[in-house]
């Protein structure tokens, strides 16, 4: 499977929420692979970006999350929530990023949202060698209107 195109390293703060064309170039390949779009918190929505993998062994799961937590410190960039579960038949990691001091450039305000940095660490995060391979892509295809008007309303809501 092709690797994941990984966007350039942000600079600056705050950071501008995607845009179409950052979206069909970054995004849409995350959520062919995955990733998911969702409102992090019910009380104050905001848009993250999330996946969970799957891992046979628990010590495979933890070398993943040590890689995960070495990649947010070469990125300064966290996420929201990165959680490890383990049972008697596999391990999982779940992991949601958004960024918190993202500017909506049509509002000119700066409130949480998806964001270059978060689809560049995703891409990095899939490239880590500890990531799980990504055995079928998910048929995604990406309605930009959609997808903007969605995000946008979850901003309001929150603000």
């Amino acid at each position: 499977m092709a690797a994941l195109r990984v966007a350039s390293k942000v600079k600056g703060w705050p950071t501008p929420w995607l845009t179409q064309h950052d979206a069909e170039s970054f995004l849409t390949p995350l959520l062919n692979r995955g990733w998911r779009i969702i409102q992090i918190e019910p009380e104050k929505p905001t848009a993250g970006l999330a996946r969970q993998f799957r891992f046979e062994r628990p010590n495979v799961a933890t070398a993943f999350t040590s890689d995960i937590l070495q990649l947010c410190a070469s990125e300064n960039h966290h996420p929201q929530w990165l959680k490890m579960h383990n049972s008697a038949k596999h391990s999982t990691v779940q992991i949601c990023t958004t960024t918190h001091s993202a500017l909506d450039t049509l509002r000119n305000v700066v409130c949480p949202g998806i964001t270059l940095r978060d689809v560049r660490f995703a891409a990095l995060l899939a490239s880590l060698p500890s990531a799980p391979v990504d055995d079928e892509l998910v048929a995604y295809s990406m309605d930009w209107a959609q997808f903007d008007a969605k995000i946008r309303r979850w901003a309001e809501l929150g603000s």
